[in-house]
């Protein structure tokens, strides 16, 4: 159906409260997982990759929104008891865009996806992504333009990619922009109906 730019979209002022709310400064790099808290989505895999950069850094921090479907948080927490104040978890939520409008980066290490419609609505936040290079998401996140793609299951890869993206705002930024524009001309509610209608036409004639 494509994205609600009304719902999905830039918002400073939302930004700065769920920072805000969240403890957490506007000079931090945020990076934000939205999904199902599940092995298939390489949750251990960003547990070690973040983990790796928060004890280099102190200016980083990790988001986890989405419901524990297989009981993971108590194990996933205890492989990261030392960076543990940094990541937090926020449980399952109806209003992704609120954590997508306060975020740096998303944050998607899935082993497998259809298409990857998170990716699409962080856009609208102008939110890059980070994830692993595989079918569906290499459709949503066009590498080097509004995202970056790194082979499935390289945690060194990832955790590089994720180093870079805190020590280099403007890049993230410009990723962001990229992922907002292809938005808009791609994936909007009314690009994706005209698509559609097109579709339909086409073969009806």
């Amino acid at each position: 159906m494509g994205v609600d730019q009304d719902r999905f979209k830039p918002d400073t002022e939302l930004r700065k409260k769920i920072r805000l709310s969240l403890g957490c400064s506007e000079r931090s790099c945020v990076f934000l997982f939205v999904g199902r808290i599940a092995r298939d989505k390489g949750v251990f895999d960003l547990m070690e990759a973040f983990s790796r950069l928060a004890s280099e850094r102190d200016d980083v921090a990790l988001w986890m929104v989405g419901p524990d479907e297989e009981g993971l948080q108590n194990e996933l927490q205890q492989h990261t008891a030392e960076i543990g104040e940094k990541i937090r978890w926020l449980g399952r939520t109806f209003e992704p865009e609120h954590f997508m409008a306060a975020a740096d980066a998303l944050v998607l290490p899935s082993y497998r996806e259809g298409f990857g419609m998170v990716i699409i609505e962080a856009a609208g936040c102008a939110v890059p992504t980070l994830a692993y290079r595989i079918d569906g998401v290499i459709d949503a996140v066009v590498d080097g333009e509004t995202g970056v793609l790194v082979s499935a299951r390289d945690v060194v890869a990832f955790g590089d990619i994720m180093r870079a993206m805190a020590g280099d705002p403007a890049w993230v930024r410009k990723l962001g922009q990229g992922a907002l524009l292809r938005v808009g001309r791609d994936f909007s509610e009314r690009s994706v109906r005209e698509a559609w209608l097109n579709f339909y036409k086409g073969i009806l004639e």
